[in-house]
Parts: structure tokens; C-alpha cells; sequence
């Protein structure tokens, strides 16, 4: 991967993301809706790790700047999980219960 740049670079940084995050429902059974808005276009990692950190799940989207997506987390097992959504400029991370 590229590092500089790269919505990696946000992951590791730990800056707060400059956007807009919403995601529901939560808790949730079947699918996850995640909106961000931001006023400039990025590039996202969406991320769903276990609380042991065990990534999940990985969504990749170029060059958004309103991103409205529904991710499938019916194959998931029951529990919490922590959504980070990162792009180069920082990181957003919402906690969510898989019922």
C-alpha cells in the first residue's frame, strides 16, 4: 500500500475525521447504513473489526464526498463491533451491537 496519502495514513494517524458519520440501526440484525459527508471529495476505508480487533470486514471507496452505503452484516457473529471509517485526513469510529 501506499502510505502517504492513502486512507491508511488517517487509520494511523488517529486525527478525527473532518465529516459527517451517521450509522444505523443500532443495534442491527442484518444490514448496517453508514452515511459521511464531507465538503471535499476522499478516498475511504470502511472497517468492522471484533472487539478483540480481528478485522472483519473491509469497503473501499474512491473519491466520494457523500458516500450513503448498506453493508450486510448478517454472517457476522453476535456481539459488538467497532466501524472505522478513515480516510487520509483521519478516522471516525462508531460502535455497533450485531443482534
Amino acid at each position: 500500500f501506499k502510505y502517504n496519502g492513502s486512507p491508511l495514513s488517517g487509520l494511523l494517524s488517529q486525527h478525527i475525521l473532518d465529516a459527517e458519520v451517521s450509522v444505523y440501526p443500532n443495534p442491527a440484525s442484518d444490514v448496517l447504513h453508514i452515511k459521511v459527508g464531507s465538503e471535499k471529495s476522499n478516498d475511504y476505508w470502511i472497517l468492522i473489526n471484533d472487539v478483540n480487533g480481528r478485522l472483519m470486514d473491509k469497503k473501499i471507496y474512491t473519491n466520494q464526498s457523500q458516500l450513503e452505503i448498506s453493508i450486510k452484516i448478517n454472517g457476522l457473529p453476535l456481539g459488538e463491533y467497532l466501524l472505522h471509517i478513515t480516510s487520509k485526513n483521519g478516522v471516525a469510529t462508531k460502535k455497533f451491537v450485531k443482534i
